[in-house]
C-alpha cells in the first residue's frame, strides 16, 4: 500500500477495554485470533493473552503477534499502560485454556510485562499509574498486515502521547530467513527494546530463538517549517547489521521538532496530516514529532 492509502481514524476507548478493542479492529481488518488462552473477562490473570496471525498476499509471508493486555485490564499502579508484544516465528494452539507452543519462547507472555522485551507504554509516561476507566484517544490505521497507533491521554494529564507500530512491513523487506514481523514505538518500557524489535535471523543462519534489536534510521529532518513555509515529511526505516530486515515504516513520517504543536494539521500535496508530539526518552529517537494522514 502507498502511504496515500493510510488514513487514520480516531476513537476514544476506556483503558480497561483497550485489548479487546484492538483485537476486534485487527480481526475486522483480516487478522485471525489463533491463541488458545485469550482473555475472556477483564479480571483474567496475566497468563491469558492473544495470538494474532496474518499473511501478506504479495509473498504469503506469515506473522504471529502475541499481545498481552493484562496491565490495561487489571493494573492501576506502576506500568499500568504497558502492552506486552511477542513476535513469533510460528504458533501451535494448545487445548482451550492452555498457552500453546512455539519455536520461539512464550515465557515472556506469562510474566509481568513490565520486565519483558517488546513492552511498550501507550500514552504519557509508561511507568505511571492510571485508573481502569481512563479514556484513551486513539488515532489508528489497522490493515491486514500491520497496526499503527497514536495514543493520547486526556489533556488534564498534560502529557504527550505515544506511537506504536507492529506487524509485517509492506515493502523494502530483504533477506528474510524466518519470521519478518517488527514492532517499534516511542514508549519503550525497558532498556532491552529501545530500538525496533524484529522477528528475523541473520541471512544464512538458523532462525533465532529470541527477538533481536535492529536500528531505526532516517535522514535528519529539515527545519520545520522550512524557508518556504513548508513542512518536509521525512520517511524512516528499520534495519541493522545483525538482521535481514530492511523496510520503511509505511504509515507515518517524522518532522524536525519545534515550530509545530501536537494536534496541529498541515497540508501536503492536497492531503491533511495531523501532528503528534510524542513522549520519548529513547536514544534511538532523534525527533519526537510525527505526521500521519487523516484525510
Amino acid at each position: 500500500m502507498a502511504v496515500t492509502d493510510y488514513i487514520f481514524q480516531e476513537e476514544t476507548v476506556e483503558k480497561r477495554n483497550f485489548g479487546a478493542w484492538l483485537v476486534a479492529k485487527m480481526v475486522a481488518a483480516g487478522w485471525q485470533q489463533v491463541g488458545s488462552n485469550p482473555p475472556t473477562a477483564l479480571n483474567d490473570p496475566v497468563s491469558k493473552f492473544y495470538v494474532m496471525k496474518t499473511k501478506r498476499d504479495a509473498d504469503n509471508a506469515e506473522a504471529y503477534i502475541g499481545l498481552q493486555d493484562f496491565n490495561f485490564r487489571n493494573n492501576t499502579s506502576s506500568y499500568s499502560l504497558v502492552l506486552n508484544i511477542e513476535l513469533l516465528n510460528d504458533y501451535t494452539p494448545g487445548t482451550a485454556g492452555t498457552a500453546g507452543t512455539s519455536t520461539r519462547t512464550l515465557s515472556r507472555m506469562t510474566v509481568n510485562p513490565s520486565n519483558g522485551i517488546g513492552t511498550y507504554g501507550l500514552a504519557g509516561i509508561n511507568t505511571a499509574a492510571y485508573p481502569l476507566d481512563t479514556p484513551l484517544s486513539i488515532r489508528f490505521c489497522i490493515t491486514k498486515t500491520n497496526v499503527t497507533l497514536f495514543v493520547r491521554l486526556p489533556s488534564t494529564y498534560n502529557l504527550s502521547g505515544q506511537m506504536l507500530f507492529f506487524g509485517l512491513p509492506d515493502f523494502l523487506q530483504k533477506e528474510k530467513v524466518a519470521g519478518g514481523s517488527v514492532c517499534w514505538g516511542t514508549g519503550s518500557a525497558g532498556a532491552g527494546n529501545d530500538g525496533p524489535i524484529v522477528c528475523d535471523s541473520t541471512p544464512g543462519t538458523p532462525a533465532n530463538t529470541i527477538m533481536s534489536e535492529a536500528t531505526g534510521r532516517w535522514l535528519d529532518p529539515q527545519k520545520s517549517p522550512d524557508a518556504a513555509g513548508q513542512f518536509p515529511l521525512v520517511p524512516f526505516f528499520v534495519g541493522g547489521t545483525d538482521t535481514g530486515m530492511r523496510h520503511r515504516m509505511p504509515s507515518c513520517f517524522v518532522l524536525k521538532t519545534g515550530g509545530i504543536l501536537d494536534r496541529d494539521i498541515i497540508q501536503v500535496g492536497g492531503m491533511n496530516f495531523e501532528i503528534m508530539s510524542a513522549y520519548s526518552s529513547l536514544a534511538d529517537v532523534i525527533t519526537n514529532t510525527f505526521a500521519y494522514r487523516i484525510s
